[in-house]
């Protein structure tokens, strides 16, 4: 093999190099990326309050946290939240009611609403009110949401929850849920 034959060798393998750190280059540059169809992230904070006490009362309070991660802005934002329990519960949170009218309902981004579909009493769900958006990187906070029940024996409680805009109908689920299991 001459010399000339060598350097031609080295240059190619040299030119397959470049190629193949570019390419590496490129794969790496794309997995930091956001992608455009990429869209929010929901997820509960929790603390669990339970009573030893037979006639007490144990309480769930959290909130569910929604990150927008696209570049879009989102209007339309609705939320579901799924409560299975073995026994009746109080729900409660920061929401306006949309029957009632009163500047008495705590301040918050969220109306509690019907859906036109028949839905069983343990979803509840809600809307972001018309005035406010939720901008690409920001989170929006479901606040002070509480799950009541009495000490009456066992009990067993799952807390879900889905995001819905009107460019995912078909729900984006939370990445955890509440768990929840006692027994007076």
């Amino acid at each position: 093999m001459s010399l000339k034959e060598i350097q031609e060798k080295i240059s190619l393998l040299n030119k397959q190099t470049e190629t193949y750190i570019t390419a590496i280059n490129q794969f790496f540059m794309g997995q930091n990326k956001i992608p455009q169809d990429s869209s929010l992230l929901g997820y509960f904070t929790y603390t669990v309050n339970t009573s030893n006490d037979d006639l007490g009362e144990n309480i769930i309070i959290g909130d569910f946290q929604i990150k927008n991660l696209s570049n879009r802005t989102v209007e339309e934002l609705y939320l579901c939240i799924k409560v299975d329990a073995t026994d009746a519960y109080k729900f409660s949170g920061k929401f306006y009611v949309s029957n009632f009218n009163n500047n008495n309902s705590p301040a918050s981004y969220w109306r509690q609403f019907q859906t036109n579909e028949e839905v069983s009493d343990n979803e509840h769900w809600f809307q972001l009110i018309e005035e406010k958006q939720l901008l690409p990187m920001e989170t929006i906070s479901f606040s002070n949401l509480q799950i009541k029940w009495r000490n009456d024996g066992f009990y067993s409680c799952t807390v879900q929850g889905f995001i819905f805009t009107n460019m995912e109908n078909e729900g984006i689920s939370a990445l955890n849920m509440i768990n929840v299991s006692t027994k007076s």
